[in-house]
């Protein structure tokens, strides 16, 4: 009786993490992402390879946890199908542009729960404060994870540094640089985790931009060289390219 007593809260704990519904937070990112078509297949081949509802790269398809519909081989530096991939008929990498919205959907929500975890281990002290421009709240950082990859949003909110490999892929360091100023502040309000924070300071960011959600990002989300700090593959980070 006194170990279930002292198991209750943490059972309670686990039940409010299961139960935090990131709707609102998931349909303004396929939005974001992919201007609200789920089909729309790789976004620029050119640059990278995002695709679908929610720009995600083969890189994020391989870092999803159990929900991964790919796997990476360090040794060839290369993605295949994974095992949970092919039990969903996909025989093929290019396959991820066939998988139907909730499956989508369902790797997506896979990929934020392990980075979004991930990032808050390194800046979760920044909560409520201002961070090279991000107004830092659940909302703003699980934006920031999509975009940059948990590496890359943790390395921004450190220091102000963004990869040149982001930059790359969405025009340059000062168009990068705005993208994330923009779209933390569009994203930083939206409930998250089941947490949801007002922003002081978002409507002056917004005031004169351009709203996301019209075109796909230039690159779209997830940086293809790998889910940094997810070894062995690159130090980037999942979004971005």
């Amino acid at each position: 009786m006194k170990r279930a007593l002292f198991l209750l809260p943490l059972l309670l704990v686990l039940a409010g993490v299961a139960a935090a519904d990131n709707t609102a937070f998931i349909e303004k990112t396929f939005g974001t992402e992919s201007g609200g078509n789920a089909g729309i297949g790789y976004h620029n081949p050119a640059v990278g390879t995002a695709s679908g509802a929610f720009g995600l790269t083969h890189a994020a398809y391989a870092d999803a946890g159990d929900r991964s519909v790919l796997s990476y081989d360090a040794e060839s530096g290369t993605y295949s199908v994974s095992t949970h991939g092919r039990a969903l008929g996909m025989t093929s990498i290019d396959d991820v542009m066939r998988l139907d919205y909730s499956t989508q959907r369902s790797v997506y929500e896979g990929f934020l729960s392990t980075n979004y975890a991930r990032t808050i281990s390194q800046v979760g002290g920044l909560m409520g404060t201002e961070a090279h421009g991000v107004y830092v709240t659940p909302g703003s950082v699980a934006r920031l994870v999509t975009f940059l990859g948990w590496a890359g949003a943790a390395q921004y909110l450190k220091d102000g540094t963004i990869r040149p490999d982001a930059a790359a892929a969405n025009g340059g360091e000062a168009a990068t640089r705005a993208l994330i100023l923009r779209q933390s502040a569009e994203f930083a309000e939206v409930e998250f985790d089941g947490k949801a924070m007002s922003c002081p300071t978002c409507a002056a960011a917004l005031a004169g931009s351009t709203p996301s959600g019209s075109t796909p990002s230039p690159g779209s989300s997830a940086a293809d060289t790998g889910s940094a700090g997810f070894t062995p593959l690159p130090d980037i980070g999942d979004e971005c390219l």
